[in-house]
């Protein structure tokens, strides 16, 4: 395994990247009428097609984004966020709420977010962004990107299994609660997580091959996530009732039972994604892949096993 990328490399994974978020756009359409029927939404539905752009621009942005982090250079990633949120959010959002664009407000405004994220990203390594390439490195770039999708499928089923099982079996308003819940569960260390495993990212690449190195970053990182998570989830299990006052109102009171359990799965969750992320350094994407799918089984099983013994009578 090597940690070093050719300009060969850098233009099969662009290459690779945009042919597959084309891919998984023509397939979020032809899904969309299918989660439709599922979630017995039976009104015409227009915003798909046009949010779901938004994969395509992820695609072309994704190779950028990547060589960033890889350069270390975060100070012009997180203007580039800045800049594309107040861009997207403040100025397009907003202006298409004030123009009473209704729900199609955000959906430009995240499309537009996106859009700028792309041209700065690649502004930022324009000199190093190529399509040339081997068909040799297309091959291992698709192969490895196959694997790698099918994890991330894994990961989007395991992720909202349970919120589609919710929405399913318990209608719409048990549904908003549930989505509350795990919102606010999640919401307080996920951006924390995500700038400490972002960051350290590059650096468990450069020393992929150093197994000692490895290990010990991994040992720290799921000491700092599992443990400082833990601290954060039995904080907001004892105050449950006090943030969906705040944050919520009165009339979401019931979110706050179902927060102070749920939030205790937070933990488990991240230090899941910290390992993961320590396997994505080392490109051992079998033992990721076991991992998520074993994940994916228990979950499937424990619904199962709630649902047969009262799960649904239960909140009623």
């Amino acid at each position: 395994m090597t940690t070093s990328l050719s300009t060969s490399d850098i233009g099969a994974a662009f290459f690779v990247s945009i042919k597959a978020s084309v891919v998984v756009y023509l397939g979020a359409i032809f899904l969309a009428p299918v989660w439709a029927f599922i979630l017995h939404y039976h009104e015409p539905n227009f915003l798909i097609p046009v949010l779901a752009l938004n994969l395509i621009i992820n695609g072309f942005s994704s190779v950028p984004i990547g060589l960033l982090k890889r350069s270390f250079r975060f100070k012009f990633l997180a203007l580039t966020e800045i800049s594309s949120s107040i861009f997207g959010y403040f100025f397009v959002g907003l202006g298409l709420a004030y123009l009473d664009c209704h729900v199609w407000s955000l959906v430009f405004a995240i499309l537009a977010e996106s859009f700028v994220t792309f041209m700065l990203s690649f502004f930022g390594v324009k000199n190093l962004i190529t399509l040339k390439h081997s068909s040799s490195d297309r091959i291992f770039f698709m192969n490895f990107g196959k694997k790698y999708s099918l994890i991330g499928f894994l990961e989007f089923l395991t992720a909202n299994c349970d919120a589609l099982v919710v929405a399913k079996f318990m209608g719409e308003s048990r549904s908003g609660i549930y989505n509350r819940a795990t919102l606010l569960a999640n919401l307080p260390v996920q951006t924390l997580v995500n700038v400490l495993t972002n960051s350290l990212y590059p650096i468990l690449t450069a020393v992929s091959l150093d197994i000692k190195k490895v290990g010990y970053s991994f040992l720290l990182l799921i000491s700092l996530v599992g443990g400082g998570t833990l601290m954060v989830s039995i904080g907001i299990s004892i105050a449950a009732h006090n943030i969906v006052d705040i944050l919520l109102g009165d009339k979401w009171n019931v979110v706050a039972d179902v927060l102070r359990i749920l939030v205790f799965s937070v933990p488990a969750i991240f230090i899941a994604h910290v390992t993961g992320v320590v396997l994505d350094s080392r490109a051992e994407l079998k033992g990721r892949l076991i991992i998520q799918a074993t994940s994916l089984l228990t979950l499937i099983l424990l619904l199962v096993f709630n649902f047969n013994h009262g799960l649904y009578r239960d909140w009623e």
